[in-house]
């Protein structure tokens, strides 16, 4: 809540939360305002000093963008305020427009502490259209933290603006990355455009071998090994 000083006339109002780490402000018009994420690269949520590989065909030129924090917004398409009538008062109903991704990695193999893992989406949304409440821009890649849950299973939980922006439909490849400078990209197209609910979007992978002990690319050796593409199932 709070008060505000304006001239008398009829507005729009669009609103959403604020004082956002991660998410910032972009394009200053109702029809167009929305909210961007910052750049980040590509290896951020394992390492900052790693040379990134190389990436899927299908998004090797999508711009690197952070993961989204909560986002709460809305629209009131039609305001009056009268010329010296005070306390009149506007009830705004913010609700919450970000999407909530999962990714889970079952039967994992060689699983360990002394291996570090990270992952990225692509096909997601650049921007959040606050007026139309719904994915835009370009399509992007975002990196995320995946995290050990077990001795067989790694899951990550983060939060995105969309996926196709602007109804584009566009490939999603799940890669996941390795401290030994192994790679992995799975096909999960499927998985995200097939979702019952676009803003929880759950995707399952069963089967990861990962590199044993002394199979991996040598650290001090810029390149990285030649990625596996996995085939995965229709869930």
């Amino acid at each position: 809540g709070g008060v505000v000083k304006v001239d008398e006339g009829e507005y729009k109002i669009l609103f959403h939360n604020g004082e956002m780490e991660t998410v910032n402000e972009d394009i200053d018009s109702y029809d167009l305002y929305g909210l961007v994420t910052n750049d980040e690269s590509l290896l951020a949520p394992m390492s900052r000093d790693m040379k990134a590989p190389p990436r899927p065909e299908a998004s090797a030129e999508e711009p690197v963008k952070a993961t989204a924090e909560t986002v709460w917004a809305g629209k009131c398409e039609y305001v009056m305020v009268e010329r010296d009538k005070k306390g009149q008062v506007v009830e705004l109903y913010p609700e919450e427009a970000t999407a909530h991704y999962t990714v889970e990695v079952v039967n994992v193999e060689n699983l360990r502490d002394n291996i570090n893992i990270s992952a990225a989406l692509s096909g997601l949304s650049e921007r959040l259209n606050i007026s139309r409440s719904a994915a835009a821009g370009k399509p992007v890649t975002v990196p995320f933290s995946i995290d050990r849950k077990d001795d067989r299973t790694i899951e990550a939980q983060f939060l995105t603006f969309g996926h196709c922006p602007d109804d584009n439909a566009v490939p999603h490849i799940l890669s996941i990355y390795t401290s030994g400078k192994v790679y992995f990209n799975f096909e999960v197209t499927d998985q995200v455009h097939n979702a019952p609910d676009d803003k929880n979007i759950y995707i399952k992978i069963d089967g990861l071998t990962l590199p044993k002990e002394g199979e991996t690319v040598t650290p001090a050796i810029d390149d990285w090994g030649e990625a596996e593409d996995v085939d995965i199932k229709m869930l």
